[in-house]
């Protein structure tokens, strides 16, 4: 679009003119004493000789005496009076409520599905991707045309530049070499194929496992993918500690009774503090000597990792009682 007064391509055009043009009219138009507030200012509403604010005040609250806008949060919804203000005396939830109920239905112009429409003419997806059209651009890092994030750059590409102030950072381009597990399809991400990255970000591996392999594990008795020997991989890679530390099957079982489900130290129940499973017991650790190998007793997660810290040394641990029974300072 070309402006009317300097004759310039731009992208926005207001009543005929760019942003420059614009401003340069609002100094030049004609001023006088607006009839509402006594200011030497541009008269907008000529018929009534209101500028602009006085004008909305009329239109708002049907005087042009001068009212001190409400800062967001002062007062409490008019309708629900539980939330803070945020627009025209009402909370976000009412406001939005109502700006829904005022938009008019139609056909929309883009999808010509019927519905609520948006601005323009379009309903709220056609409108989405109407704006998103409007800010996308060739990125200059990728080199693609996206949804630009900032400094002409997509989001990824900034993620880059923010990082290692270089957007093409370590970036593979889609399709220029094979996938580095299957070979069959061009990379998506992290070197791999889109199907292989899907699996890589579900169970952390690009393997494909076939359906007749997650069955119910013998141990645990949940539907999962077998590993080996009937068992998932948690409870194969517990059977395989077992044997290094040279204990039968049922040895954690036997101990786990024998110490009535308390860890040898602390003497309390080692459980999960968080997610789904909060409350419920969980697997203790097997303390052994490094040394000599020798398996000594069950530990919650604490107190294991309180005497790998201390090296395993009764002298250090020695130390730190006499530390804390010492006054502050000695």
């Amino acid at each position: 679009m070309k402006c009317t007064e300097c004759q310039k391509d731009v992208e926005k055009v207001r009543r005929g003119l760019c942003s420059i043009c614009y401003r340069k009219d609002l100094e030049n138009r004609p001023k006088a004493k607006c009839g509402g507030c006594g200011q030497i200012k541009v008269i907008k509403n000529k018929s009534k000789g209101l500028c602009g604010a006085c004008d909305m005040r009329l239109r708002r609250y049907g005087s042009t005496a001068y009212r001190e806008r409400p800062k967001k949060g002062d007062y409490l919804c008019i309708k629900c009076e539980r939330d803070p203000v945020h627009a025209k005396g009402l909370c976000k939830t009412c406001y939005s409520k109502e700006h829904w109920r005022s938009l008019r239905e139609g056909e929309c112009s883009n999808c010509g599905e019927t519905g609520k429409l948006i601005s323009r003419g379009l309903c709220i997806k056609c409108y989405k991707e109407d704006i998103e059209k409007q800010n996308s651009a060739i990125c200059i890092g990728c080199e693609e045309f996206k949804p630009i994030k900032a400094k002409g750059m997509c989001h990824k590409c900034y993620q880059r530049y923010l990082r290692h102030d270089d957007p093409t950072h370590g970036r593979i381009k889609k399709g220029d070499e094979p996938c580095s597990h299957c070979g069959a399809r061009p990379i998506h991400a992290k070197s791999l194929c889109g199907k292989c990255y899907q699996r890589y970000l579900k169970r952390g591996d690009p393997k494909r496992i076939r359906a007749a392999n997650i069955t119910e594990c013998k141990e645990c008795g949940e539907k999962k993918h077998i590993r080996a020997k009937g068992l998932c991989t948690q409870c194969y890679a517990e059977l395989i500690k077992l044997g290094r530390l040279g204990l039968p099957k049922d040895a954690y079982e036997t101990m786990y009774k024998a110490q009535k489900g308390l860890c040898a130290i602390c003497g309390k129940p080692e459980q999960y503090k968080n997610g789904a499973k909060k409350g419920q017991p969980k697997t203790m650790a097997i303390d052994h000597d490094h040394k000599t190998g020798k398996v000594r007793r069950l530990l919650c997660q604490l107190c294991n990792q309180g005497l790998g810290c201390f090296h395993d040394s009764p002298v250090l641990l020695q130390k730190a009682i006499n530390y804390l029974n010492s006054p502050s300072g000695d």
